[in-house]
């Protein structure tokens, strides 16, 4: 895992002391991998990655689904959507039934997120932005 590429991993508790929100959305955002206690990951981008994570905690509550065993946050992106929805795409024949859930290893996950991200931070650089 590259350590660049990621603002953060570990457990869900702690993401609103350790990232703050990017207002307004426009200013970019994060893709967000919540990786559950059953092995499926859901992906996810917001330009508030604490508010995320504890909305979806309550919905997992409230429906008695699997828990968040492990929460990784990209570092900001300004098309934050266009790469998690880039990341989606690649991932795609991992699929749980046409759901947003990815039933396949973490690592191959993170491998193809990676892709995605470096790419992106190429395609920026490459139009004279930093």
């Amino acid at each position: 895992m590259r350590s660049d590429l990621w603002s953060y991993s570990g457990e869900p508790e702690y993401v609103s002391l350790r990232l703050k929100a990017i207002y307004p959305s426009s200013d970019g955002g994060y893709v967000i991998f919540i990786h559950l206690n059953d092995g499926r990951t859901w992906i996810f981008s917001s330009s508030d990655p604490g508010r995320c994570i504890a909305n979806w905690n309550n919905t997992t509550k409230k429906y008695d689904l699997p828990t968040t065993k492990l929460v990784m946050i990209s570092q900001p992106f300004i098309l934050y959507t266009a790469v998690k929805n880039k990341i989606v795409e690649r991932l795609e024949p991992c699929q749980n039934d046409g759901k947003s859930g990815f039933q396949v290893e973490l690592d191959t996950i993170i491998q193809e997120a990676e892709v995605v991200m470096e790419m992106a931070i190429h395609a920026i650089q490459d139009n004279g932005c930093s």
